[in-house]
């Protein structure tokens, strides 16, 4: 059933602390429950519940324990556990007095993302530019240019030997077995985990580390200040020239203004884009000095991915 909106309690209780005397308005949490638009996210997520039944937890408190976890970089077990203990953390998750116990059990958040999918997960990111745009974090002139990049989500898994998974697979289902036995050195769907069988084997060209065993990311952020405008997990191990129209459409489709310059490197060539100028790491034809400065700035966008590797849980 459709989620209830938290109901609002102007007049105090005994014994219960109201969290917006509480809080600091100043604080960043604060700011940040104030400007984002509730209702408009509370709407766009209706139509994922039906009309009857038992009804869901608040849209609002299972937005807010996401961009908790994202902020923090938790597990699912963590933001639920530790929200009891953080008055900014149920501010930004629309409660009115300060609660004792966990708002949901772990598996709620899990279970919510699966049920909003990806086109609930840019919404969420649609609402996010609205507000860097609002504090001026991020300006729309900005949106006009970008740079896109492909990066690996690796996964937690051991180095793949034959051997080894074909001693596990007699645990696991007969076909993941004979698939194994029949798999040639040059096949391209080969197996390299039991467990997550979608695993591919990425070649990264670096001396400390020529291969990566995970899922390709695609990245859009702005080139000024590198802002993230979109993110994609894809399927296997694309080209990458192959996932750039995707990526600029995403990154279109929030703010409705199509980046007239996209900044790559060389992996790109033969992206087949033509409704967006793309410059290429090394490129000299057309290159004047704002696109020069531009494209040197490209760079930076190694910066957002190595943060989001590291605090933005993509590691």
């Amino acid at each position: 059933m459709r989620p209830k909106k938290p109901v609002e309690k102007p007049q105090s209780e005994l014994f219960h602390i109201r969290l917006d005397v509480v809080c600091d308005p100043t604080n960043s949490l604060v700011k940040l429950a104030d400007r984002i638009d509730w209702d408009g996210l509370d709407e766009k997520f209706a139509s994922l519940y039906a009309e009857d039944g038992r009804p869901a937890t608040a849209t609002r408190m299972m937005i807010g324990l996401t961009l908790l976890q994202s902020l923090y970089g938790l597990g699912e077990d963590d933001v639920v556990n530790r929200w009891p203990e953080n008055p900014y953390w149920q501010y930004l998750c629309g409660e009115t007095f300060f609660q004792h116990r966990p708002p949901i059990v772990r598996s709620g958040l899990s279970k919510w993302r699966k049920r909003i999918k990806s086109k609930g997960m840019e919404a969420l990111l649609q609402q996010t530019l609205v507000v860097g745009l609002d504090v001026g974090a991020v300006k729309q002139t900005s949106l006009k240019r970008v740079s896109v990049d492909t990066t690996v989500q690796p996964k937690a898994i051991a180095h793949p030997t034959d051997a080894k998974l074909l001693n596990r697979s007699s645990e696991r289902l007969v076909n993941l077995a004979k698939r194994l036995i029949k798999k040639q050195r040059n096949d391209k769907n080969k197996l390299y985990s039991l467990h997550e069988p979608h695993v591919a084997c990425i070649s990264k060209g670096k001396a400390h580390k020529k291969y990566e065993f995970g899922n390709k990311v695609s990245v859009c952020v702005t080139n000024k200040e590198g802002f993230i405008l979109g993110t994609q997990g894809l399927e296997g191990n694309p080209y990458d020239g192959r996932t750039l129209k995707g990526a600029l459409d995403q990154a279109t489709q929030p703010t409705g203004t199509r980046p007239q310059r996209c900044y790559v490197d060389r992996g790109y060539r033969g992206h087949g884009v033509s409704e967006t100028g793309i410059f290429i790491s090394g490129q000299r034809r057309g290159i004047t000095p704002t696109i020069k400065r531009e494209l040197n700035h490209r760079s930076a966008i190694e910066a957002v991915i190595g943060h989001e590797k590291t605090e933005g849980r993509l590691g």
